[in-house]
């Protein structure tokens, strides 16, 4: 008996492999109740417990002539890195600048100092603590803005270059009635510094993206001589690696 040649048909499987942990999904820790003005040249935050961060932004805000701005120092004895002061010469003299620290444990008592050795400065300051930030390199694009009263005020549209990015928003008002109100476009408010005696004004926001959707949060304040604004971006994680192997 003759036998039909057997026909085998190969079937090709693809499997995609994902090597590592997954990247991980940014989150706020801490923040409320962190912000403080200060006198002459110094001011230092009050303490967050930040227990579980791996990134902390800081908003600073104080008198533009005193130069060069002196990057902060948090209570581990970390100097921030700090990004472009946006500063108006014109109206109530405000500067604005976003330092951060990345790759980091600040844990719980955790404050940040600036200090002006140049001269006094009138400063302000705001803090918040996330987790799931990218521990090197972290740093996207950033914007700024100054501008005379009134308020709003908005520094420039932004475009994270990573999905689902941390925006990070600091606005500073001169003038000793300066206070900010409200902030928009899905920001949350971590809290404000409002202008006592000589000292400026700073608060400080961030939001939690998703895609790669731009940001250019407005901010209003009431009775502000001059303000100035930032915006920053920060990149999650990208630690999932994926390989592809083809079966037959």
């Amino acid at each position: 008996m003759r036998r039909s040649p057997s026909i085998v048909c190969g079937v090709a499987y693809i499997i995609l492999l994902f090597c590592g942990a997954a990247s991980a999904q940014i989150a706020y820790v801490a923040g409320g109740g962190s912000c403080k003005g200060g006198a002459g040249s110094s001011v230092t935050s009050n303490a967050i417990n930040a227990t579980g961060a791996n990134f902390v932004a800081v908003s600073v805000a104080d008198y533009y002539t005193v130069t060069p701005f002196v990057a902060p120092v948090d209570s581990l004895g970390n100097t921030l890195t700090c990004r472009t002061s946006y500063y108006n010469g014109s109206y109530g003299n405000s500067r604005t600048t976003i330092c951060y620290a990345k790759g980091i444990s600040p844990g719980a008592g955790y404050t940040v100092t600036y200090n002006n050795t140049h001269g006094s400065s009138y400063p302000a300051i705001c803090v918040a603590a996330f987790s799931g930030v990218a521990p090197t390199s972290p740093y996207e694009v950033e914007s700024g803005l100054a501008k005379a009263n009134p308020s709003p005020i908005s520094p420039g549209s932004v475009t994270p270059t990573v999905a689902n990015s941390l925006f990070i928003s600091a606005n500073s008002g001169g003038g000793g009635s300066a206070y900010f109100q409200s902030i928009g476009s899905g920001f949350t408010s971590v809290g404000t510094a409002p202008a006592t005696g000589n000292s400026f004004s700073t608060e400080l926001a961030y939001l939690i993206g998703t895609g790669l959707t731009p940001q250019n949060p407005s901010s209003a304040w009431s009775s502000p001589s001059g303000l100035t604004a930032a915006i920053a971006v920060f990149s999650p994680p990208n630690n999932a690696r994926r390989k592809i192997i083809v079966v037959q």
